[in-house]
């Protein structure tokens, strides 16, 4: 991946932009034209209510909604095979402090056969704290299967 142009933001954090991806024989786009690459962790529909998240080919979980109206359910099934675009993080680290949003930058800019990042504008800011009730735990604890209930009025 060509490395993504980083704009400073008031404040803290910076704004990432990743340019387009250079044409080759795999998109079939013409020269002059962008090519549609895919970011290599993606969603993906399947089917109506169906759901894959994909890392490249390998398909990480599967998903399906049921129910009717704007509460549906989600079921998941994780798959083994997961790869982490970021680096574990040791307490040391974390203490030896630094600018986090430039070094997830390049560490998402290196993880490109199996992160996130695709050609547009990627904003990363710091954060210290979470609204109440936000990642006071686990969204998901009982994997490989689980299931979620969503709430109405956009929960």
């Amino acid at each position: 991946m060509n490395r993504a142009t980083r704009e400073p933001l008031p404040g803290g954090g910076l704004v990432l932009t990743v340019p387009d991806a250079a044409p080759h024989a795999e998109t079939g786009a013409p020269p002059g034209q962008s090519p549609s690459v895919l970011p290599a962790l993606r969603f993906e529909r399947t089917t109506g209510r169906r759901w894959t998240l994909l890392q490249g080919e390998r398909p990480l979980i599967r998903a399906r909604s049921e129910g009717d109206g704007c509460c549906r359910d989600l079921h998941l099934h994780r798959l083994p095979g997961h790869r982490s675009p970021l680096p574990p993080l040791s307490a040391a680290m974390m203490r030896a402090g630094g600018d986090w949003t430039h070094r997830y930058a390049r560490w998402l800019e290196d993880a490109q056969g199996y992160g996130p990042l695709h050609h547009g504008r990627w904003r990363l800011s710091p954060r210290t704290t979470f609204a109440p009730g936000i990642w006071s735990c686990d969204l998901v604890s009982d994997w490989p299967d689980a299931t979620l209930e969503m709430l109405c009025g956009g929960g």
